[in-house]
């Protein structure tokens, strides 16, 4: 499987002032290629308003080539892959971003230096147990009355349970 992240940078708050691109490629649950570059936004676009975010001006592209240039380049990039994209401005919303990290069987570890990534889940390796420890973290009560199940849990640790709850295949 091939997951690209990118992140672009605007000079402004058009969608289409794009004035840098940066990505990365995994394979495998491994960071295979990273690069970035700079963008010349179109004519109408050329103001920039986000210097003090990104810090880049206009002097600093101003050599660049527009975004078309990489058309066929970003076709290849984001061919046969999962494309993730920072602060997308399109209709995601958490519930689906939740769906897709599941189905990816993504699961959130600590490296050894303590940072949090994402892992893929080998084939036949559970969950469950890495779960079963978030989901005692996460939780204050469990109460059944009947066919109802109350799980009450710390602040804002509600989706971590629901999510452990989802991750161990409870038969139905």
């Amino acid at each position: 499987m091939k997951l690209v992240a990118i992140d672009f940078e605007t000079a402004n708050r058009y969608m289409d002032s794009a004035c840098s691109l940066g990505f990365s490629i995994f394979k495998e649950g491994e960071i295979s290629d990273s690069s970035s570059f700079l963008i010349l936004p179109k004519k109408e676009r050329r103001f920039f308003e986000f210097t003090y975010i990104h810090h880049l001006t206009l002097d600093d592209v101003m050599n660049e080539h527009e975004f078309d240039h990489y058309a066929d380049f970003l076709k290849e990039l984001f061919d046969d892959a999962i494309v993730c994209a920072h602060n997308a401005n399109f209709d995601i919303t958490q519930a689906t971003i939740s769906r897709d990290i599941k189905e990816l069987r993504l699961i959130k570890t600590a490296d050894a230096s303590g940072d949090y990534r994402y892992k893929q889940l080998e084939d036949g390796q559970a969950a469950a147990p890495k779960f079963a420890g978030i989901f005692a973290g996460s939780v204050v009560s469990v109460v059944s009355a009947v066919n109802d199940v109350v799980v009450r849990c710390y602040a804002g640790m509600a989706n971590a349970a629901c999510a452990a709850i989802d991750s161990m295949e409870f038969p139905e």
